[in-house]
C-alpha cells in the first residue's frame, strides 16, 4: 500500500481543496481533520493521533478510510480513468509514461485487486508487467516480480484447461456422429485430466470448466454414469452460483447461453417439457450465435434434442417456417463436420415433419457433397436411411435403393450387432409392395421389431414417428420398378 501522506501531498492545491471539500459537506470531521495533519508534514504520527483523541486501533481504521477515499478521488482525476482500463488494457503503457508514480501505483494496485477478485489472469499479467516497471529499484519490484510469475504459471494451467475442453468438444462430436468406442474412452481420459487439472488452484474459471466439460458428457451421452459426478441439477446450481459471484465477468456474460443451453438439455432428458420449453425459448433468440460455441461445448446437440421437443409437444410442424430465420443469419462451417452434420440434418428432419420432401433432400445431399462422412458410420447410416425415406415418398424408388443397399453393405461388414435394429429397417424398407395386405402386415411386423431395439446409444431416426400411415406411404405400387 502506498504512503497516505505521501498521497496526501503529492495533491496539487486544487485537488487538495477539492477532495475535502467533500468532508466538510458531510461534516466527516474526523477524516477532514487527519487529512488535514497529513498534509502538514511536519506532525508526527504520535502528534496527530493525539490531536484526533483516538485510540492506536482506531487511528488506522481512520487512515485506512481515508486511503480509500482517496484512491477514488486520484482515480476519478485521470484522464483516463479505472474503468477505462478495465475495459482497455491496452491503455497502461500511457499511465505509465505520463503519470507520476505514486499515481500509477495508486490506479495499478485497485486494478490488481479488482482482476484479482474477478479472476482475471490474462489483464493481470499486464499489470503485474507494470507494477513491476512503477516500483523499479525498490523493494517491491521483486515482490511483483514473483507475483507476476505466479500469475503466469496460473495462466499456463488456464490455458490447458481450455485446450482441454476443445478437444473434449471436438471429441464429443466426433462421437457423436460415428459412435466409435474408441472415442468414448478419450473423452473419460480428457474427463480425468480436466479434474485433476482443475484441483491445481482454488479458482471459479477451472471449476466452470470442469462443470461445463463434465455437464456436457452428461447431457450429451446419459448412457454413461458416472458414480463420481454430482447431479445434473447440482451442477447448474454450481454454474449459476459462480455467475451470480462474479456479474461483471465478460466472459460468463457469454457463458449463460451456456448454461441455459445445459438447462434446456436436462429437462428434456428427463421429460418436464414445459421447463424445457422455457430455457429453449432463451437460447432460441440467439441460437446463431450459440451455435458457434464449438470452443466451449457442443452446441448443435440443441438442435438434435429440439427436434424431439418440437415432437414430444405435437409441434413439430412449426419448424420448418420458424428455420427460415435461422438459415438467414446461421452458415454452417463444413470444417466443424460434427455441427455441420447436425445442422443440415436439423434442417432436413424440420423440412421432412412439413412434408417438404425435396428440401429435405436436397439438404441431405448438402451433407452428402460437402463432407466424406464414410468414417463418421453412425451419421453415414441415418443420413442415408433418411434418404431411401424421402425418395421413396416422391417414388424415385431407384436413388433410394442407391442409398439402401450403401447401409445394407455397410451394417453387413460390421462385427457386432450394435446395429441389428438397422438391419432390420433396411429390410422392411426393401419390402416395398403392398399388392396384398399380407406384405404390409409383414412390414408392420418388422416396423415393431425395429423399434423394439432402438434404443440406447445406437439408435438412428428416433425423431421420426414410423407410424402406420408412413409405412404404408412407404409402400410401391403395384408395377413400379424393383430394386
Amino acid at each position: 500500500m502506498l504512503n497516505l501522506r505521501e498521497l496526501i501531498l503529492v495533491l496539487k492545491e486544487n485537488d487538495y481543496r477539492s477532495f475535502v471539500k467533500s468532508f466538510k459537506k458531510n461534516k466527516a470531521e474526523k477524516f477532514l481533520l487527519l487529512t488535514q495533519c497529513l498534509r502538514n508534514a511536519r506532525l508526527t504520527e504520535e502528534e496527530i493521533i493525539r490531536k484526533l483523541d483516538l485510540n492506536a486501533n482506531a487511528y488506522y481504521i481512520l487512515k485506512f478510510r481515508v486511503y480509500q477515499k482517496i484512491k477514488e478521488f486520484l482515480s476519478a482525476q485521470l484522464s483516463y480513468s479505472k474503468t477505462d482500463l478495465y475495459v482497455n488494457i491496452s491503455l497502461i503503457p500511457n499511465l505509465l509514461y505520463n503519470t507520476s508514480k505514486k499515481e500509477a501505483r495508486l490506479v495499478l494496485e485497485q486494478l490488481e485487486e479488482d482482476l484479482l477478485q474477478n479472476d482475471m489472469s490474462y489483464a493481470l499479467a499486464i499489470v503485474y508487467s507494470a507494477l513491476k516497471k512503477v516500483h523499479a529499484g525498490s523493494p517491491q519490484f521483486f515482490h511483483y516480480s514473483r507475483q507476476y510469475n505466479k500469475n503466469m504459471a496460473y495462466i499456463a494451467t488456464i490455458d490447458k484447461a481450455e485446450d482441454l475442453l476443445v478437444n473434449f468438444n471436438k471429441t464429443l462430436g466426433d462421437y457423436f456422429i460415428s459412435r466409435n468406442s474408441e472415442l468414448l474412452d478419450l473423452l473419460l481420459f480428457i474427463k480425468k485430466e480436466m479434474s485433476a487439472t482443475s484441483k491445481l488452484y482454488n479458482s471459479h474459471h477451472l471449476n466452470m470448466y470442469k462443470l461445463i466439460l463434465d455437464i456436457s458428457l452428461a447431457v450429451t451421452i446419459p448412457e454413461i454414469e458416472q458414480e463420481e459426478d454430482e447431479p445434473i441439477e447440482d451442477m447448474l446450481e454450481a454454474m449459476n452460483n459462480i455467475f451470480t459471484t462474479f456479474p461483471n465477468n465478460p466472459v460468463y456474460q457469454h457463458l449463460d447461453k451456456v448454461y441455459q443451453y445445459f438447462a434446456f438439455e436436462y429437462y428434456h432428458g428427463i421429460g418436464i417439457h414445459k421447463k424445457a420449453a422455457s430455457f429453449l425459448e432463451t437460447i432460441s433468440e440467439t441460437l446463431p450465435s450459440f451455435l458457434l460455441y464449438n470452443f466451449c461445448v457442443f452446441p448443435s446437440k440443441i438442435l438434435i434434442s429440439k427436434l424431439e421437443h418440437y415432437r414430444a409437444l405435437k409441434k413439430q410442424h412449426l419448424l420448418f417456417e420458424e428455420n427460415k430465420e435461422l438459415i438467414k443469419e446461421y452458415d454452417a462451417d463444413p470444417e466443424n463436420e460434427a455441427n455441420f452434420i447436425n445442422y443440415f440434418k436439423y434442417l432436413a428432419v424440420s423440412a421432412f415433419y412439413s412434408k417438404k420432401y425435396v428440401d429435405a433432400i436436397d439438404y441431405l445431399n448438402t451433407i452428402v457433397t460437402r463432407l466424406s462422412i464414410r468414417n463418421y458410420i453412425h451419421a453415414d447410416i441415418e443420413i442415408k436411411l433418411l434418404l431411401v425415406i424421402c425418395n421413396s415418398l416422391i417414388e424415385k424408388y431407384s436413388v433410394a435403393a442407391v442409398s439402401l443397399k450403401s447401409v445394407i453393405r455397410k451394417t453387413s461388414e460390421m462385427e457386432g450387432n450394435e446395429y441389428e435394429h438397422v438391419k432390420i429397417l433396411c429390410k422392411l424398407l426393401k419390402m416395398q409392395s403392398y399388392s396384398t395386405m399380407q406384405p404390409f402386415d409383414k412390414m408392420l411386423e418388422m416396423r415393431d421389431a425395429f423399434l423394439h431395439l432402438n434404443k440406447g446409444n445406437y439408435r438412428v431416426l428416433e425423431w421420426i414417428d414410423f407410424s402406420d400411415d408412413l409405412i404404408l406411404s412407404l409402400g410401391k405400387p403395384p408395377g413400379a420398378e424393383e430394386w
